[in-house]
């Protein structure tokens, strides 16, 4: 490259890929998160339906399993919640970080 050409159609090129990567590589993450947090629940509410049919009372079952259902319930809505705030306040820091240098010439 000679002295004559500018060089910042390269530097924001640069810039443009890393931020896509980055953002790129930010949803793959929270895929894997929720992923994993959702095998992580269904794996608890199984051990947790399991233990309701072993009651002999029918009734106690019933009690018991809409009990577990109404906690799941909770549980899920928290967590989407939890998720979408982290999510959120990441992707935020992430793009600050990256386009920090444009702005601070």
């Amino acid at each position: 490259m000679d002295r004559t050409s500018p060089a910042w159609p390269g530097i924001l090129a640069a810039l443009l890929i890393f931020s896509l990567l980055l953002a790129f590589h930010q949803v793959v993450r929270g895929a894997v998160e929720q992923g994993a947090v959702r095998l992580k629940a269904t794996a608890l509410y199984n051990v947790g339906a399991l233990r309701c049919n072993s009651l002999r009372d029918s009734r106690a079952n019933e009690n018991c399993l809409s009990q577990l259902r109404a906690q799941d319930d909770d549980n899920a809505l928290r967590q989407v919640r939890e998720t979408a705030e982290e999510h959120a306040a990441n992707d935020q820091v992430a793009l600050t970080t990256t386009l920090d240098p444009l702005w601070n010439k």
